[in-house]
């Protein structure tokens, strides 16, 4: 049921685009982005809350409005959005 409240308050952002590209520094908040980045350079939900001071339960919320916002639905797709906007770099 949460799950649902988050993406719905989402889908009605004005600041998303409609269209499928979708800039992160102009739809993602700071925290938004940070996890983005962690969780594309592959920590764990689990791994990333403590880095961030916050519970896992949390950051899977964040995950969720990263992937609701981006219209991007799994991890590989978040890795690949990531480097293509230089929020990681693949590792050599």
């Amino acid at each position: 049921m949460r799950k649902w409240i988050i993406l719905s308050r989402v889908a009605h952002n004005p600041r998303v685009p409609e269209h499928k590209t979708v800039d992160a520094f102009a739809v993602l908040t700071g925290l938004e982005r940070e996890v983005l980045q962690v969780i594309a350079e592959g920590d764990t939900i689990k791994q990333v809350g403590p880095d961030l001071h916050t519970r896992p339960k949390t950051v899977e919320a964040y995950r969720l409005r990263i992937t609701a916002k981006l219209e991007i639905d799994n991890i590989a797709q978040l890795t690949k959005y990531a480097i293509q906007e230089g929020l990681t770099h693949p590792e050599v």
